[in-house]
């Protein structure tokens, strides 16, 4: 194909991405005012919470050791150790719950809408020609790899705060009843079916509770079985209110101090530039094809 005809199609793709863009910029305003008010964050987590309610706190104990291990693979990757990287990259950020799952749909149908993105393409008559004439192009050149590059990030960065309210709740639950930061959900559950059982025991000493109290604070008596299953399932479900609360106020509180709307306006920055390079690449390289 001659160097001006491909010039042309690489004009008409770039304003084509442009128009889209700003044709979704044109929507953010308003799909955040909808979506992300107090009824609304309500509702959608009224539909999602039996999907929620593993995976929330699942998350939240998992969320401080993936970033530990995340700065500690990007800290060997600044020095050239860069064998982790593959290894690391598979690895998930956390189990994806269904508020997110919905979220995503939303931004997904509503502001990344690849159709919509198809038709700013097929606008352009030199574009049009190209692709009424071979039509497997449209596949090179409709974005699918950096729709989903997208719409991960946008996600990954948006469970972070949730995930972490859990984990902090639960490090700082640890530390304020028992003096010991590193607890987990099991290891305060386990911590308080102790104190249950000793207080069972001391009320039941027969020389008073005051005396039990002092022998079975030296000879500390074994909980049930379950005890600790109660006990670990009370902070669980403690876990799990705290990260549906945090999710519930946090959107909400976001929309109302202007992060949302900059997030997606973010998201959409970074499409823009990998789909002004990487389309235009596949495009020639298809065309090269032809």
């Amino acid at each position: 194909m001659a160097e001006k005809a491909y010039a042309k199609l690489s004009v008409d793709l770039e304003e084509g991405i442009e128009e889209f863009i700003a044709e979704r910029r044109a929507k953010v305003g308003s799909f955040v005012e909808t979506h992300f008010s107090l009824r609304e964050t309500l509702e959608i987590q009224k539909r999602t919470i039996v999907a929620d309610l593993f995976s929330n706190p699942i998350n939240a104990a998992w969320s401080i050791p993936y970033l530990f291990a995340k700065k500690a693979v990007e800290s060997l990757d600044k020095m050239g150790w860069t064998k982790l990287n593959p290894y690391f990259s598979a690895v998930p950020s956390g189990l994806r719950t269904g508020y997110q799952r919905e979220v995503e749909r939303l931004v997904v149908d509503e502001i990344l809408d690849r159709a919509a993105f198809e038709r700013c393409l097929g606008k352009r008559p030199a574009l049009r020609k190209l692709i009424d004439e071979n039509p497997s192009i449209l596949a090179s050149i409709s974005g699918e790899p950096e729709f989903r590059e997208a719409i991960g990030a946008y996600s990954v960065s948006r469970s972070t705060i949730s995930d972490l309210s859990g984990s902090v709740v639960t490090l700082f639950a640890g530390w304020l009843f028992f003096g010991d930061g590193n607890l987990g959900v099991s290891g305060i559950g386990d911590r308080i079916a102790r104190r249950v059982a000793r207080k069972k025991a001391a009320s039941e000493f027969f020389l008073g509770e005051g005396v039990g109290d002092t022998f079975y604070g030296l000879f500390p008596p074994q909980p049930t079985t379950g005890q600790v299953v109660f006990s670990t399932f009370l902070v669980y479900a403690l876990l799990l209110l705290c990260s549906l609360v945090v999710t519930f106020l946090s959107d909400p509180l976001r929309k109302k101090l202007g992060l949302q709307e900059r997030k997606i306006h973010s998201m959409l920055d970074h499409l823009e530039e990998r789909l002004l390079v990487q389309t235009r690449r596949r495009l020639k390289n298809a065309i090269g094809n032809i």
